[in-house]
């Protein structure tokens, strides 16, 4: 074998790494089906004989466990054969990239191991020595830094197992590390109190090892072809899928974890698989008495209900009903161990988990450690300056939840849309972002004020009511100076103290009384009836039976007493009679002659609601020949009526490879904008908007300009996600279509009005113009008011024969 310039110095003899490979390759097909057998039948048998079965219905109750919700901060690892070459630029993907020869990996690999027919991605298992892993030492420094669980990837792309399994021996125990390394760290992690899980990519095997497969590697049998082998098939095979079950069986019954994390891979995999493992693993939780969940990036793998949504390197730009996470790295660049590596800061990374936990989020937090086991000094630090953070302001974080009352936050910056929206962001002292735990409210303010003496917190103000009981004390957690507020008509006002208790955020406690009003939902019914649906809270020790009152633009329509128990929340929803003007429409809530609670609810309609076209998901309509814009905007209005588990479409570009746009609802209830040139992957803007007959008609709008690689959605007149492209092109719009298909031919069921489309990016006056109903005409290429659309061919109107 070359001897190569980066494991010159590795002190493993030559007779033992031959002995290592042949008997990596050594399992015969008669050992492998023995095993998958057993596992195979534990599954079924769990599955038979506990409470989840393997359907949809089945999950409609389960929730995630309070421990999760409570946690906020988990930490990843990507440790693996990967972390050998420690290449820039390809990270944890080295061994799909080093086989392809037009990715600069390949050069490499050639330069620094010889050709990939003599040393292969299989040759760096042995020197994965391990020999500085220490699983106690890792978890002493992840409760330092005040994570709550730790995910380690279990089974990379590359399908080598981290853990002692017996369906393949291509595995740490018996190459490599030659211990049980994911055995070692779950010992080492409930040893010291943090809960567990189970990072798996393996979905993906066959096709992150297509570059290889081919002549002139060493993706050639017996280290091919079977799902035992290294390299396992070329195709997603009924064989390979059992294998990963019977793996996952293995890791679920071998070590009880609390997590099970799913990369974007379960794509390739049929759902009725992933629920049958779902159902496995949940039985298996009732058994251990114990709350588990599971982690995926799509939202139709899983049932709705058995899966916390994932999102790579971003997260919602608000606030989410159900629990979510983000998952990214201390490194800007990737997520396995790297040379030359760049690190984000502590302040960036205490801000994205301030963000996160108040949109209802928990933070995945990945480090890569070297080949040996080490974690490097750049990681260490940044973990123990977020740990430092969380030690002063761990209350606004630990066991809170969204402070519904006010939102998410407040302030000129946001950030987040979904996957790969991560960015740095430059928050000021304007800034604030809501937690909330029983009565308190945690306001944390991003950034310090240099020029003012006070902080102003503009949610909380003597305008409306937050709590009818008022604000009963005001605190810096880690300050122990009386503080000076008061309550005016721009805000709380809180004069700066003298003394920082920390770096980077600063969380205020503000202590409330009385009732507060956590929901306000409406919908108009016909020309003389609202409907509206409401959260209270009793936020006092004491029993409460409040008196609401509901007003329409300041015109009491009706009242509601409700009896509440201490510390108690209920929802209820009324009818209430209002004729309908010829306004928008502001539902608020207050006791009576009080100030309003600071939800509202907005009751929107188009201009000409009656000229809309009603959309059954069988017909789209077409459009075709307005060419490519690089900068534009389009607007319209929706009401959407069914959405089930499908995906809902309302616009989508034809041709790809071009630059494309698609905006769509999803099973969650949130709107999806997607944006694609020819050289990137789908990057996709999530809004938090819940479309449904609760929330009425919707006015949509999206800009974006090629040149900066910007998109920007507005719901409502109001902006609700941003997404920043890399090589972004513009939108071809040759053909397109209005209420279009998505995957599966999945259409939008409801109704549309208005669609415009712009040359040219919209201000945000401009699109809060457009959803009050007022015309805007500058730049306006096309518009369709649908009022007299007919489709009778099944391929839907020319929408380019109307101006």
């Amino acid at each position: 074998m070359k001897a190569t310039k980066l494991l010159k110095n590795a002190l493993i003899p030559l007779v033992a790494y031959v002995f290592a490979v042949q008997l990596a390759g050594a399992m015969t097909p008669e050992e492998h089906q023995q095993q998958l057998d057993k596992l195979l039948a534990t599954m079924e048998k769990t599955i038979a004989d506990g409470p989840y079965k393997p359907a949809v219905e089945s999950f409609d109750k389960y929730q995630a466990p309070e421990w999760y919700a409570d946690a906020k901060l988990g930490i990843f690892i990507h440790y693996g054969l990967f972390s050998v070459p420690g290449y820039s630029g390809v990270g944890c993907w080295y061994g799909n990239n080093m086989y392809n020869p037009h990715n600069r990996a390949f050069e490499f690999h050639r330069e620094q191991f010889g050709p990939p027919d003599k040393f292969g991605y299989k040759d760096f298992a042995p020197h994965l020595t391990a020999a500085a892993f220490d699983a106690d030492a890792w978890i002493g420094l992840f409760k330092e830094a005040g994570a709550r669980f730790v995910v380690p990837v279990t089974c990379f792309h590359d399908g080598f197992a981290m853990w002692d399994s017996k369906l393949t021996d291509w595995n740490a125990v018996k190459i490599g590390p030659r211990r049980n390394y994911y055995g070692l760290l779950a010992a080492a992690a409930r040893r010291q109190g943090l809960k567990f899980g189970v990072a798996w990519h393996a979905f993906f095997r066959p096709d992150f090892f297509k570059t290889g497969r081919r002549d002139g590697t060493d993706i050639q049998p017996p280290d091919a072809g079977t799902p035992w082998s290294f390299y396992g098939p070329a195709t997603v095979t009924p064989e390979f899928v059992n294998d990963s079950l019977g793996r996952l069986v293995e890791l679920v019954d071998g070590y009880q974890p609390d997590l099970v994390w799913f990369d974007f891979d379960t794509h390739y995999i049929q759902p009725s698989e992933l629920r049958r493992f779902a159902a496995f693993y949940f039985n298996r939780a009732a058994e251990w008495k114990k709350g588990v969940a599971i982690n995926d990036k799509h939202e139709d793998r899983f049932p709705a209900k058995a899966n916390v949504l994932d999102f790579e390197r971003g997260k919602t730009s608000g606030l989410r009903d159900q629990l979510w996470q983000t998952d990214t790295s201390v490194s800007w660049r990737d997520w396995s161990y790297m040379r030359n590596d760049s690190f984000k800061t502590v302040d960036e990374l205490v801000h994205e988990l301030v963000d996160i936990v108040s949109k209802n989020g928990v933070l995945l937090l990945d480090i890569g450690p070297r080949p040996d086991g080490s974690i490097p000094p750049e990681p260490q630090a940044l973990l123990r300056g977020v740990g430092a953070w969380l030690k002063i302001n761990g209350d606004a974080i630990y066991g809170t939840r969204p402070c519904w009352a006010l939102g998410f936050g407040e302030g000129p910056h946001n950030s987040g849309g979904g996957g790969f929206s991560d960015r740095a962001v430059e928050y000021n002292s304007h800034d604030f972002r809501f937690t909330q735990k029983g009565n308190v409210v945690y306001a944390v303010a991003m950034d310090w004020p240099d020029v003012d003496d006070h902080f102003l917190i503009r949610s909380i103000n003597d305008r409306t009511t937050l709590a009818s009981g008022g604000i009963t004390g005001v605190k810096l957690l880690g300050n122990r100076e009386p503080l000076d507020w008061k309550l005016t008509g721009d805000g709380l006002w809180i004069r700066r103290p003298v003394g920082r208790p920390c770096a980077g955020a600063f969380a205020f406690q503000i202590t409330l009384n009385g009732i507060s009003i956590e929901r306000l939902e409406a919908e108009r019914i016909n020309d003389r009836q609202v409907r509206v649906e409401f959260r209270v809270r009793n936020l006092d020790a004491q029993p409460a039976r409040p008196t609401l009152a509901f007003h329409e633009n300041e015109t009491v329509i009706g009242t509601d007493t409700v009896a509440l128990q201490p510390n108690e929340t209920a929802t209820r929803s009324l009818m209430l009679e209002a004729p309908a003007p010829n306004v928008f429409e502001h539902i608020a809530a207050s006791l009576p002659n009080g100030k309003p609670f600071p939800v509202q609810a907005e009751l929107l309609c188009p201009p000409n609601a009656a000229a809309s076209r009603n959309f059954n998901g069988a017909t789209m309509l077409a459009g075709k020949g307005l060419g490519q814009l690089g900068k534009l905007t389009l607007s319209l209005w929706t009401r959407t009526e069914d959405l089930h588990e499908d995906l809902a479409a309302l616009f989508n570009t034809a041709g790809w490879d071009r630059g494309g746009m698609h905006i769509q609802y999803n099973q969650g209830g949130m709107l999806e904008v997607s944006i694609k040139s020819g050289q990137d992957a789908v990057a996709t803007g999530h809004s938090t908007a819940t479309p449904g007959c609760a929330k009425g008609w919707q006015s949509i709008a999206v800009t974006y300009d090629s040149a900066s690689g910007r998109a920007v959605t507005f719901i409502n007149g109001k902006k609700r996600a941003e997404l920043n492209i890399a090589h972004a092109a513009p939108v071809n719009l040759d053909n397109f279509t209005v209420g279009g298909w998505t995957t599966g031919g999945r259409r939008f069921v409801g109704r549309m009005a208005d669609v415009r489309l712009y040359d040219r990016v919209l201000a945000p006056e401009e699109i809060q113009t457009l959803s009050t109903n007022k015309s805007l005409t500058s730049g306006l290429i096309a518009e369709w008011s649908l009022a007299d659309l007919h489709d009778n061919t099944g391929h839907g109107h020319d929408l380019t024969e109307e101006k």
